[in-house]
């Protein structure tokens, strides 16, 4: 609301306006107009009705001014999600979350320049091949921003894409990265979860939550499964032999053992086992025997190649702009985390089928606390 006033001097009749603006974002104090000088009330007017709409446009614009990319983010996933199917919009969002929020999510929409997004798309063309497909989902959030007012115009214009082909580099990892932490194992099992089948998610499940080796998970038969008691008997394992003939032997150590695994894992046991058995009767295979491998080939149901697990990691690493590492570092993952989580020396040696105690210290240097259900424990410290 704004008040008109006529009033007089010696250079002849005037008109002066006062009013209410509105509250600035800035200060949070409201903002008023007070002026005088003009010649006719329609003028003064004229005036008021201007410094509403520079003020609104004002307070617009210093309201972008502090928007996040994240915040962004969200409002245009909201218009996104209704172009995409759910499967495509969750593989997306977990790219998001991987690979894009962890470097622009904090970041002011109106700050990020064509020098942020260079350095981004340079780190991603070292870590997969899929660079492109990442930086093009960046850079729709910022073409959203323009095209809502946010920004005056999306900076990748001024970015150089890389061409030249990247060989993922799974030897340097031989003397890199030993295991994942509690937060890279989290990140990896989501990417994992992004893939078309719960094979892969299954296996490195267990892996990560079980402890078992690789030849161990390859060898595993439904029947080694107790669904009720929440158990895995390990009493072979797979190993090739000359001429890389496959062949199931006793687990590294003679002894067989059993292990206790959480329910998350149980579950997507299950549901790994639903999709298994659809895909066999295409080929003409019951498996609903207990004798059924949890990981086999669908043609002829036999064995995984003992390679098979590597090239999968290997191709979601590289989706994912993950690290990598060796399959038997899930083994050492698993113990370095039972040891954070408190489980005794005692357990984690039965647990990993080792003989003497030193050989489970070489893995970690964690000190430890007396705890009392493996399993449970060490989910419960995980946490996904």
């Amino acid at each position: 609301m704004a008040t008109y006033k006529e009033y007089k001097t010696s250079k002849g009749t005037f008109w002066q306006v006062r009013g209410y603006l509105g509250i600035d974002t800035l200060t949070g104090l409201e903002a008023r107009i007070n002026k005088k000088g003009f010649k006719t009330k329609k003028a003064a007017q004229r005036a008021y009705r201007q410094a509403v709409v520079d003020f609104e446009q004002g307070t617009q614009r210093n309201k972008y001014m502090n928007l996040t990319y994240l915040q962004v983010y969200h409002e245009w996933l909201e218009a996104y999600k209704n172009t995409v199917r759910e499967s495509t919009l969750k593989s997306r969002m977990k790219l998001f979350e991987l690979n894009i929020l962890p470097i622009f999510g904090k970041m002011r929409i109106k700050m990020i320049s064509g020098i942020h997004l260079q350095d981004a798309i340079n780190k991603w063309h070292k870590q997969f091949s899929t660079y492109k497909r990442v930086y093009n989902l960046c850079i729709k959030v910022l073409d959203f921003a323009q095209k809502r007012g946010y920004i005056q115009k999306n900076p990748s214009y001024q970015v150089i894409i890389p061409t030249n082909k990247v060989t993922y580099d799974f030897e340097k990892q031989k003397h890199g990265k030993q295991y994942y932490s509690k937060d890279e194992l989290k990140q990896l099992m989501s990417a994992l979860e992004t893939m078309k089948t719960k094979k892969w998610l299954c296996f490195f499940r267990i892996l990560a939550f079980g402890g078992l080796r690789r030849g161990e998970a390859l060898a595993l038969t439904y029947g080694d499964i107790d669904f009720k008691n929440g158990l895995i008997r390990i009493n072979k394992t797979l190993s090739q032999g000359h001429n890389n003939r496959l062949k199931v032997e006793l687990p590294k150590d003679g002894n067989p053992r059993t292990v206790s695994i959480d329910p998350i894992t149980l579950n997507i046991i299950k549901e790994w086992r639903l999709e298994q058995r659809k895909n066999l009767i295409g080929f003409g295979y019951n498996a609903m025997s207990n004798e059924q491998l949890l990981f086999s080939k669908y043609k002829n149901n036999t064995w995984l190649d003992p390679s098979a697990p590597r090239n999968a990691l290997v191709r979601v690493c590289e989706a994912h702009g993950l690290e990598l590492i060796k399959i038997h570092g899930f083994r050492h993952t698993h113990v370095t985390l039972l040891m954070e989580a408190g489980i005794p020396y005692k357990d984690i040696m039965d647990r990993m089928g080792h003989s003497e105690l030193d050989v489970t210290k070489i893995y970690t240097h964690i000190t430890k606390d007396a705890l009392d259900n493996t399993a449970q424990k060490f989910a419960k410290y995980v946490n996904f």
